[in-house]
């Protein structure tokens, strides 16, 4: 009889052990999860980041453009061909 409450025990023993490691790995599992979502929020804000770079790079580049013109008027000018030359 005692073999066989031995033999019990030592499966409970065996058993406890895997749902702790079941239990271990759910954590790690929820703690990479979390993770995850924060990578995906931080990606997120920079893809946002990156429209608005995009947006403001294009409006200086239109502005230098306009700039440019603007001189190259005044270059070609009348008052801006004696004052540049």
């Amino acid at each position: 009889m005692s073999f066989v409450k031995s033999e019990k025990s030592e499966k409970i023993k065996k058993l406890n052990t895997i749902i702790e490691q079941n239990e271990a790995i759910l954590a790690q599992l929820e703690k990479q999860a979390q993770d995850l979502a924060k990578q995906n929020q931080d990606i997120q804000i920079l893809k946002e980041d990156n429209i608005k770079i995009m947006e403001n790079s294009e409006k200086v580049g239109k502005h230098i453009d306009f700039v440019n013109r603007a001189y190259d008027k005044i270059a070609k000018s009348y008052f801006g061909k004696h004052i540049f030359n």
